[in-house]
């Protein structure tokens, strides 16, 4: 809330732990969501809880009492009857459900101050010297080996801030952990805060200097990948940003022509083949038959039938593909009738039988119930005239008399 003049409105004002005769710094706080609850760390080891609305009728319980081992860092997992708290020390992570405020050891390894946080999903982060480790109420869990000294750590949308260096100059490394890249990196004299509001990042140095790390907009960061050739990281990024199948279609054909450029036709077909529905096929067949590369064109031509992007002129060039590579496994696998391509049938036939493949034309004919064709095969093919009169005693009386 703010006043009229823009100041913030107090809401509370809580006296902490009012019964305790010391006055023990505290070291961290966390709240929850929805101010129900929020937890106080000291510098003894207590963790004071502050419930029964925050902003309300607030009540006070100390949930964990002191060890002269300082707290480092709190946070909340949300999740209804498994929410929990996070509280971390120098020398232990612990865990706190809700439902009893019992508390769990799960660790019995801790963090410096400001090297532990909860992100978006909740998920506690603790900075340690040699990596940064996940933590779920069950347990610790993965961890990313980011080596050197942790002086602060802060989250920002989807972006993991790691604040390194221990003498008066300080790295600040941004990552991208959803698309999984160093969005950022930077040095800074004596950083002492880094706070993150209003869409931006802010870095407080002892000097008393005031930095803003804004966001630069997502078509910049995908020209910067572009430049750089990051196609994949290009990729994940637009797809996490919900652009258009037409848009990231556009990315896999710069990623294919980045690789056909460099002579790796094998990657360029693979990812043209993710092109199919959004880019004219004539663009990548052209090519490949430019190239003479007959293997990765027949990959391609394949990829269209089965996505039943194909058309007739696609079929017969994939059938002549297969003819000059004398891929007959490849041919029987196409014309079975249970193959799953839709293809031109007669465009297949003709290609067969300009190819010699007599027996594959008269199977297609046979399987598809074009009787005109397989006796014009055996007739002027295969010259196989008892076969064709056989083959027409077979048919009912007005197909024989047909064809």
């Amino acid at each position: 809330k703010e006043e009229r003049s823009g100041d913030p409105v107090c809401l509370k004002t809580i006296i902490l732990n009012p019964k305790s005769n010391t006055n023990i710094p505290v070291t961290c706080m966390s709240a929850r969501e929805n101010l129900s609850e929020m937890a106080i760390g000291y510098c003894d080891g207590t963790v004071l809880l502050i419930y029964n609305d925050v902003t309300g009728n607030a009540k006070q319980k100390v949930i964990r009492l002191a060890d002269d081992i300082p707290i480092t860092a709190l946070g909340w997992k949300e999740g209804g009857r498994n929410a929990a708290l996070f509280a971390v020390s120098t020398s232990t992570v612990s865990v706190f459900p809700t439902h009893s405020f019992e508390e769990e050891e799960i660790d019995n390894h801790g963090c410096a101050l400001d090297c532990g946080l909860t992100n978006d999903d909740g998920d506690l982060l603790v900075g340690r010297p040699e990596a940064i480790y996940f933590y779920s109420p069950e347990g610790r869990g993965p961890c990313l080996a980011f080596d050197g000294e942790k002086k602060k750590l802060a989250w920002f949308r989807n972006n993991l801030i790691v604040v390194g260096g221990a003498q008066s100059w300080n790295s600040i490394n941004i990552y991208d952990m959803k698309n999984k890249f160093t969005a950022y990196k930077g040095d800074f004299q004596n950083v002492t805060h880094v706070l993150t509001e209003w869409g931006k990042i802010f870095v407080l140095t002892r000097g008393g200097k005031f930095y803003q790390l804004s966001e630069t907009d997502t078509q910049t960061k995908l020209e910067t990948l572009y430049m750089k050739h990051n196609y994949q990281l290009a990729i994940n990024l637009a797809s996490s940003q919900q652009y258009d199948y037409n848009s990231i279609v556009d990315i896999y054909r710069k990623y294919g022509d980045h690789l056909y450029g460099k002579g790796d036709y094998n990657g360029a077909v693979s990812q043209y083949v993710k092109t199919i529905g959004g880019l004219e096929p004539s663009y990548v067949i052209r090519k490949f038959l430019d190239a003479q590369q007959i293997h990765n064109l027949t990959s391609y031509l394949q990829a269209l039938h089965e996505k039943n992007k194909a058309n007739a002129d696609h079929t017969t060039l994939l059938l002549n593909c297969y003819t000059k590579l004398k891929d007959v496994k490849k041919l029987d696998e196409f014309i079975k009738q249970d193959s799953g391509y839709k293809f031109d049938l007669e465009t297949a036939i003709k290609v067969c039988r300009q190819a010699g493949y007599f027996d594959h034309a008269l199977t297609l004919a046979r399987t598809h119930g074009r009787h005109e064709w397989y006796l014009k095969i055996l007739l002027e093919d295969s010259k196989d005239y008892e076969r064709a009169i056989k083959y027409i005693s077979t048919l009912e009386f007005k197909e024989a008399e047909k064809n």
